[in-house]
């Protein structure tokens, strides 16, 4: 049987859940459509962007109803970066889709059709969690650029802080962003295979506070 829809349709969605890739899930004629950045509880038009046979991908257009569940994302660089995937839903919420989540893998790929899933214990604060980081260095409108990946893309969106990472890596990346401009180092273009600095990973020890750096290059050596 053919899909019921096809890339470049708007639709209508009402999204009924979410995956553990943090994508609404809703349903057109029984054909299931995964949305990125819709919640339980949305209805929303969406345009496919991409047709299976079993599934089909659309991109929220605008949002008729919003979910109860939704929220005013808390970073400024949310709707760009592709480094977080919930932060539009309270924070309650993303630990109950989270619980949701490991109760149908022990149902489904465990078999166990009554396990106990306890609450999810919430963090006092859900930010400045993440120990380790790997930021990409590239060039942003002709300007070197640290920070994430856009969504979908390999295009760097430029961060000074980010609001789930340690302090102590957003100081490391801070630091960098200095140490490339001091030095004049050049950074990595994927078109040309050109540019020495490829990424700045951090890792942050909290029990020690030691902080790792490590500069990823395309070469032998760093200057200076």
């Amino acid at each position: 049987m053919s899909a019921p829809i096809k890339v470049g349709q708007r639709l209508t969605v009402s999204v009924e859940g979410i995956t553990h890739a943090a994508e609404g899930v809703g349903r057109i004629d029984g054909f299931t459509v995964f949305v990125p950045d819709a919640l339980p509880g949305d209805v929303i038009e969406a345009d496919v962007i991409s047709v299976k046979p079993q599934y089909a991908r659309a991109l929220i257009h605008k949002i008729l109803v919003g979910s109860p569940d939704r929220v005013a994302p808390p970073c400024p660089y949310y709707a760009e970066c592709g480094g977080c995937q919930l932060m539009h839903a309270g924070y309650d919420a993303q630990l109950c889709y989270k619980e949701e989540q490991v109760r149908a893998a022990l149902k489904r790929i465990g078999g166990l059709e009554d396990a106990r899933v306890h609450p999810i214990i919430p963090m006092p604060v859900p930010y400045h969690y993440r120990n380790k980081a790997q930021f990409p260095v590239g060039l942003a409108e002709g300007k070197v650029a640290l920070g994430c990946y856009k969504r979908r893309s390999h295009e760097i969106v430029p961060v000074d802080t980010c609001l789930i990472q340690y302090k102590a890596n957003n100081l490391a990346l801070s630091v960098a962003s200095e140490l490339i401009a001091a030095f004049g180092w050049s950074v990595y273009d994927e078109t040309t295979h050109l540019g020495l600095l490829r990424h700045v990973l951090v890792r942050h020890a909290v029990v020690t506070a030691e902080t790792m750096i490590v500069l990823v290059i395309n070469g032998e050596n760093v200057p200076h």
